[in-house]
C-alpha cells in the first residue's frame, strides 16, 4: 500500500542518515586522535631541542632550568599520549597517569633519591584534559620539589598521593616524609618558580589550596570542569 511504501522509504532514509552520522563521528574521533598524537610529537620535538641546547651549556643553573622545563613539557605530553591511546577522547585514568608521571620524574631525576610512591585512590577517577593538564603540572612541581629538597637525611623516602571525589569535588592530597615545603605558599617574597607555577595553576582550576604542617601536606579541592565525553 502507499502508506507501507512511504514508511519503508522513511525507515531506509533514517538508516542512511544514521550510517552517515556514525561515519562522521568515527572520522571525527580519528581526527581528534591524530591531533593528540601530533601535539604529543610536537612536544617531544621541543623536549629534544632542549636536550640539544643542554649539550651546548656548561652553566649548572642553566642546565637545571632546561631539565625542569623538559619535565614540564613531558608531563603535558603524557596526557596527550594517554588521550591518543584511550577509548575515550575526553578523559584519562588519572591514577595510571600519575604512576607514569612519577616513574618518569624519578627515573630522570639528577638526585640519587628513589622514593617509594604510594597512590591512594578510593575509586577509578577519570579527569578531562582541561583539569588533567594543570593537575599534572602541579604534581610535576610537587614531586620535583620532593626529589630535590625533601629527603636529604631520610633513609626511606616516601611520597604519598591521594585523590578522591567528595561532595562533587575532586580532592587531591600530596605529602612526603621529608622536610616538606617551608613557609607559607602565598605572600612569600622568596617564592620559587615552582610555587608560583602551582599557585597560578590552582587559580586556573578555580581551586582551594591548603598547606598543613606536622606532618606537612598540601591539599587541593576543586570542582571538575564538566565536558561531555
Amino acid at each position: 500500500s502507499y502508506f507501507f511504501l512511504k514508511n519503508k522509504r522513511l525507515n531506509r532514509l533514517l538508516e542512511l542518515q544514521k550510517e552517515q552520522l556514525g561515519t562522521a563521528l568515527e572520522n571525527n574521533n580519528i581526527l581528534l586522535k591524530e591531533t593528540h598524537h601530533r601535539v604529543k610529537n610536537n612536544l617531544q620535538m621541543i623536549s629534544s631541542l632542549l636536550n640539544l641546547q643542554s649539550n651546548q651549556e656548561s652553566d649548572t643553573k642553566v642546565l637545571k632550568a632546561l631539565a625542569e622545563g623538559k619535565n614540564r613539557i613531558q608531563s603535558v605530553a603524557l596526557i596527550h599520549e594517554k588521550l591518543y591511546k584511550n577509548k575515550s577522547l575526553a578523559k584519562i585514568d588519572f591514577k595510571e597517569y600519575i604512576q607514569n608521571l612519577t616513574s618518569h620524574l624519578i627515573r630522570l631525576s639528577v638526585s640519587r633519591v628513589k622514593p617509594e610512591v604510594y597512590l591512594d585512590f578510593e575509586e577509578e577517577i577519570e579527569v578531562n584534559m582541561d583539569n588533567a593538564i594543570p593537575l599534572g603540572l602541579i604534581l610535576n612541581e610537587l614531586i620535583t620539589n620532593s626529589l630535590k629538597h625533601a629527603f636529604t637525611d631520610i633513609s626511606s623516602p616516601k611520597i604519598y598521593i591521594k585523590m578522591k571525589v567528595e561532595a562533587g569535588q575532586f580532592v587531591l592530597n600530596y605529602r612526603d616524609n621529608g622536610v616538606g615545603i617551608q613557609g607559607t605558599l602565598e605572600n612569600n617574597k622568596d617564592q620559587s618558580l615552582g610555587i608560583k607555577l602551582i599557585l597560578m595553576l590552582v587559580r586556573q582550576l578555580k581551586a582551594q589550596i591548603n598547606k598543613q604542617d606536622n606532618p606537612w601536606s598540601i591539599s587541593i579541592n576543586f570542582e571538575p570542569t564538566q565536558i561531555t565525553p
